[in-house]
């Protein structure tokens, strides 16, 4: 544990490391505003208003485009930071749009890798399921169900053994920033595993643990914001209500209520995202010992 607390500290350090920090956070805002929006659909809504709440979804999320991207080059020029150096993140600059955008053709594919398999086994499952409920007892049935939630649960164990080897796919990219017919390769994540699975299996083990810890104070934090907001806003809401009583029903109203709901949202997101910086950071010291120091 000791040195997962280290990767957490040595993620703030640094120049301006505060400044960096802040701006990293504000990149979630367009993202968490696009899924706020859609958060307020409602079944009683009027027509028009649905059709508002998801023009402007579409609108903030195209728009949330780019700082999906600039985050994701970030990630990527942080794990070739690590490569030589032992603490602080990259600037955050245009740079990362760039790394991210060149990064995005083998997101794409070891996504195609990990998807296409897993919407073929739960379709396989479904059918299966689907089969058995027409031509089989109630019994059977209920084994049925059981036999879906055991094939769905080894599911999710199979994609936790396989995610760190998918990541130092990426690592064995971001080495360099260079494009190889290995990277490609879907039995390479095999290749890692039969080296590192041992080391790999533990610091994934380790992070689920600190993914609860991070992810409760994430939401604890997120309840304190909001607390806090709500205390600050009860005085103005009751002012406005005596100006106009038909104001709470407006769309006046309902648009600084989720811009505030999404810059409240970013807390959870940048904390995820600083979690999973700590974790890639432990997991490529595995992936140094196995594969370059050891070559």
């Amino acid at each position: 544990m000791d040195k997962i607390i280290e990767s957490f500290k040595n993620l703030y350090k640094g120049e301006n490391i505060v400044k960096q920090h802040i701006y990293i956070a504000l990149l979630f805002y367009l993202p968490c505003l696009a899924a706020t929006i859609l958060q307020f659909l409602d079944k009683n809504s009027k027509k028009e208003e649905i059709a508002l709440i998801l023009i402007s979804s579409v609108i903030v999320g195209l728009l949330a485009i780019v700082p999906i991207f600039i985050l994701q080059g970030l990630w990527a020029k942080f794990m070739n930071y690590r490569f030589g150096e032992a603490y602080g993140i990259p600037k955050l600059s245009w740079d990362c749009l760039r790394c991210g955008l060149k990064m995005f053709p083998l997101t794409v594919v070891w996504g195609l890798y990990i998807c296409i398999p897993i919407l073929i086994y739960l379709a396989l499952i479904f059918l299966g399921l689907g089969y058995v409920i027409q031509n089989s007892d109630t019994v059977m049935v209920l084994v049925s169900f059981l036999v879906m939630i055991l094939a769905v649960m080894f599911l999710f164990v199979l994609l936790f053994i396989i995610s760190p080897f998918v990541n130092m796919v990426f690592m064995k990219y971001c080495e360099k920033f260079e494009y190889s017919k290995d990277l490609f390769n879907p039995l390479l994540p095999f290749k890692f595993m039969k080296r590192a699975f041992k080391d790999s299996m533990f610091v994934a083990l380790k992070f689920i643990l600190v993914g609860m810890v991070t992810g409760i104070a994430g939401q604890l934090l997120t309840l304190l914001a909001l607390m806090i907001l709500a205390i600050i806003a009860i005085p103005f809401v009751i002012i406005l209500v005596f100006w106009n009583e038909n104001i709470l029903n407006s769309m006046a109203l309902a648009i600084p209520v989720v811009m505030i709901c999404a810059v409240v949202a970013i807390i959870p997101a940048y904390i995820r995202w600083i979690t999973n910086l700590a974790y890639v950071d432990c997991l490529e010291e595995v992936y140094v010992d196995k594969f370059l120091i050891e070559e």
